[in-house]
């Protein structure tokens, strides 16, 4: 495997290869013979680097720190990597964790084709896609596995993106009408840093298999801010997915539980994603109570 170590974002963007941050999904993925290019190595950057508490109570977050320095923010960031495996939060990065490509099975399976790897059909959607989506958006049928993601997309966070415009975290993804793609970055973009605003109020629920598993079967994170609340939830769609009927909701004044039933609005769950649906519901109820 060739590494290149560039020490500065210029040369890291001009550099050809697939980037790697914490390195637990790109060095997962070459052992499987699944990515056999060259790896653009991120973590020589100091410019992707430190927390910086903002002059509004916000926080920057470099691409490059570790998950486990979330947990000293507190609040929400906090609760949103503590249900994340202690091995992955130790060595991966923010930027990892976002930008991670998916968990299927099929996709990771080193004999099987799929949309995402240059195949015509996604074999999950007739196969076992037990942790599959439910709300069906795209021809590929995986829930985008990031974990930080709801919480960011809760927030309004913004991302800073070297070789782009700044955009929100929620618009890194798209809405999985490109199954080819787990992000929307082009060639020579990184991802610096994100900002994230200070919240009023916020809550975090993860509802997890029994089975240990680096992904939550769903996941709702809320948080509001100056009487505005947003909603966001993961484990459901091929991308984290804003809430927005439910923030109508209860912006109309609706109880949790009325407002929560409003969250599998659109919802078109596959055969074995059928059990998600009052989950989400759940999660959601329970986001809401708790932020009430």
């Amino acid at each position: 495997m060739t590494v290149h170590r560039p020490a500065d974002l210029a040369s890291a963007s001009a550099a050809d290869g697939e980037y790697r941050a914490g390195g637990t999904d790109v060095e997962e993925r070459h052992r499987l013979g699944i990515s056999t290019g060259p790896v653009v190595d991120l973590s020589g950057i100091d410019e992707l680097r430190g927390l910086v508490v903002t002059d509004d109570g916000g926080v920057r977050i470099g691409a490059m720190t570790r998950l486990t320095e979330l947990e000293t923010l507190g609040g929400l960031m906090a609760d949103a990597v503590r249900g994340i495996v202690p091995g992955l939060r130790a060595v991966g990065t923010v930027g990892g964790e976002l930008l991670q490509r998916t968990r299927c099975w099929y996709f990771r399976h080193p004999n099987t084709l799929c949309l995402k790897r240059g195949g015509d059909a996604c074999p999950a959607r007739e196969g076992d896609h037990l942790y599959g989506v439910v709300f069906d958006t795209g021809p590929c049928v995986w829930p985008h596995p990031s974990s930080l993601a709801p919480a960011l997309v809760a927030t309004g966070a913004v991302a800073e993106i070297y070789g782009g415009p700044d955009r929100l975290v929620e618009d890194l993804y798209g809405d999985g009408s490109d199954p080819s793609r787990d992000h929307l970055l082009g060639p020579g973009e990184i991802l610096v840093a994100v900002l994230v605003p200070s919240v009023d109020r916020w809550s975090h629920v993860r509802v997890e298999p029994r089975s240990a598993s680096a992904s939550p079967l769903v996941e709702v994170a809320a948080a509001e801010t100056g009487g505005v609340l947003r909603v966001a939830a993961g484990g459901v769609a091929p991308a984290p997915r804003r809430l927005m009927a439910v923030e109508e909701a209860v912006a109309a004044g609706a109880g949790a539980r009325e407002a929560a039933a409003m969250a599998s609005e659109g919802a078109a769950a596959l055969t074995g994603t059928a059990y998600k649906v009052p989950l989400l519901q759940a999660a959601v109820e329970e986001a809401l109570e708790t932020l009430a």
